[in-house]
């Protein structure tokens, strides 16, 4: 599958919501989240894919914890190598 289909999205944003962790989710799902005031972004740059954006989401508790804190650095670098071209990032 190329890209992930609106129910997938769904159902990760719900495990956000369940404490199950943090998502990496395109502004139309993260949206409605961050308004309603139960999940909140991580960083207000989205990162910027050729054709649309996407939003790293998480529980309050959560933003501040280490790993957290290193895979957000990891997914940050991994998006600026891709739109640089480098394919072996990762």
């Amino acid at each position: 599958m190329i890209g992930a289909n609106h129910s997938m999205l769904s159902t990760v944003g719900q495990a956000v919501l369940n404490g199950l962790g943090i998502a990496l989710l395109p502004g139309y799902v993260a949206d409605k989240h961050v308004l309603a005031g139960t999940l909140r972004r991580v960083h207000d740059v989205p990162y910027r894919a050729r054709h649309s954006s996407y939003y790293l989401l998480s529980k309050s508790s959560v933003r501040d914890r280490p790993a957290f804190l290193n895979l957000r650095a990891w997914l940050m670098e991994l998006g600026r190598a891709i739109d640089r071209g480098d394919t072996s990032a990762g």
